[in-house]
């Protein structure tokens, strides 16, 4: 027997037994059937293991079931066997991509573990790969029938189940690795789809928001999953004048959500997060850094003062709502610009101009304007480096190019007269051919069209403002000179 780690898969990533449609097609059925099957039981597990509401659980459960129906869907066989067979056709393969071959999936234990196993799963699966899933033992329900479910579902020759990290080095280096559980601290390696989860997320409120629209929305992200997900606001900046009226839409919607929260409690659910809110709110109280503005068992609403503190540049994973006031949006953009790190996500609430200011000088993964995608909150962080789409973990994520040409292009046709021509005469000719393409002038740029009429956007707005106080005082300066004048002359006359 091999002393090689998880043999079976590596053999079958040798014979591309994988990369077959009707494989891929056949393995992601049989997925989604015994997901299926099984969903009652997936879903009292979330309940119980993650203390989320039913109606939480089932969301996961469904975008899962709903990301495994996507990829099932994306495999087109007409289509793939006439990519695969071009070559043999006589035509170029430049977008052909293939699976990695095996993927390695360490997925998060911490928030919504499910759906952070089925996502990356079901896409591995359909970009044609053998797939190691982590799955550690534990005294939980989920992790017990997740084994089971996937172990009865899928290939046992093309998928298996780690009960511990892997550490052989020759198998990491040869998989392409998702990572989500924060085990990875510096850059991600050419071979791993990292979550950055410790990256925080933050939200800009403007004095031209929508307060009751903006208060929901944050409310509802914070405290949804009992505030652990990635995605929920860590920090709220909203402008000082406004600060007293949007801390009042925070406490109006946190009530009603307490009184959904109320009608779905589970036991797991107020179990455990009372602790984590008094030692964030003694935090807070240490250093005379804020104050609370509403607190209840297992959620807070509280008001940072001090800059200094750590509370405003670490990632939270409890349910409490952190609100500082700025003085301007360019006080809130160098705050966290000067932090030094990119964050996770930013949510602008405000009129259209004041977002788009935001959203270009704010450094952000993401930006999201006058909402935050629901969806959003469910799973792991995006991996870095890749586009973020409505798709956590697409099927592209877990192939690489693989590109195959049968055409000679013009330029390489000149480009090979030029090195290897039949005579001296031919050679010259051609290096004249791409010396007189390469200096040629560039075609003409297109100018900047000449404005007909004045667009005064968010920042044209504030210069005429600022002019028109200059223009208003220098006025009044000269009107009383002229005033002071004419007394002055009517006192000398008489």
């Amino acid at each position: 027997m091999s002393n090689r780690p998880f043999a079976q898969l590596q053999a079958a990533a040798i014979d591309g037994r994988t990369r077959t449609v009707f494989y891929r097609q056949s393995q992601l059925e049989k997925l989604h059937k015994n997901l299926v099957s099984n969903a009652s039981e997936i879903v009292d597990a979330i309940v119980a293991d993650a203390g989320l509401s039913r109606t939480e659980a089932q969301i996961e459960f469904s975008l899962a079931l709903t990301a495994v129906r996507e990829r099932f869907a994306e495999l087109e066989p007409k289509k793939e066997l006439e990519s695969e067979y071009a070559v043999a056709r006589g035509e170029d393969a430049g977008s052909l991509r293939l699976g990695y071959g095996i993927v390695y999936i360490k997925a998060s234990a911490d928030h919504t573990p499910f759906y952070s196993a089925i996502a990356p799963l079901s896409a591995a699966v359909a970009a044609g790969n053998c797939v190691v899933l982590q799955i550690e033992n534990s005294l939980r329900s989920l992790p017990t029938i997740l084994r089971n479910t996937l172990k009865s579902a899928l290939d046992n020759d093309t998928f298996d189940i780690a009960q511990q990290p892997v550490q052989d080095a020759s198998f990491l280096g040869g998989c392409l690795q998702v990572v989500q559980d924060g085990s990875i601290d510096g850059p991600a390696a050419q071979n791993q789809l990292v979550s950055k989860a410790s990256s925080i997320t933050a939200a800009i409120v403007d004095r031209t928001a929508n307060f009751d629209e903006t208060a929901k929305a944050l409310v509802n992200a914070r405290f949804s999953y009992n505030g652990k997900s990635p995605y929920a606001p860590d920090v709220i900046f909203v402008n000082e004048f406004s600060k007293k009226d949007f801390l009042q839409a925070l406490l109006r919607h946190s009530v009603s959500f307490d009184e959904v929260v109320e009608r779905e409690k589970s036991p797991t659910r107020r179990s455990g997060r009372e602790n984590d809110i008094r030692d964030l709110i003694s935090s807070l109280q240490k250093d005379g850094s804020g104050r609370v503005i509403a607190q209840e068992s297992n959620r807070a609403i509280l008001e940072v003062t001090k800059r200094s503190t750590n509370l405003l540049k670490n990632k939270i994973s409890e349910p409490a709502l952190l609100v500082h006031s700025v003085k301007s949006l360019d006080d809130a953009i160098d705050f966290i610009n000067n932090n030094g790190n990119e964050l996770l996500a930013a949510y602008h609430f405000g009129e259209n101009a004041q977002c788009k200011y935001l959203s270009q000088f704010v450094a952000s993964q993401v930006s999201y304007v006058n909402h935050i995608p629901a969806e959003l909150l469910v799973g792991p962080a995006f991996p870095v480096g890749h586009p973020i789409t409505s798709t956590r973990y697409p099927t592209a994520l877990f192939t690489r190019p693989t590109p195959a040409f049968v055409t000679n292009t013009t330029q390489s046709k000149t480009v090979e007269s030029a090195l290897n021509g039949a005579s001296k005469s031919e050679k010259s000719t051609a290096v004249q051919t791409l010396y007189r393409q390469a200096v040629s002038d560039l075609p003409s740029a297109h100018k900047r069209p000449k404005q007909t009429r004045a667009g005064f956007g968010f920042f044209e707005q504030s210069m005429l403002l600022n002019l028109g106080f200059v223009l208003l005082s220098t006025g009044a300066t000269i009107a009383a000179t002229v005033i002071l004048g004419k007394r002055a002359r009517a006192y000398y006359s008489h």
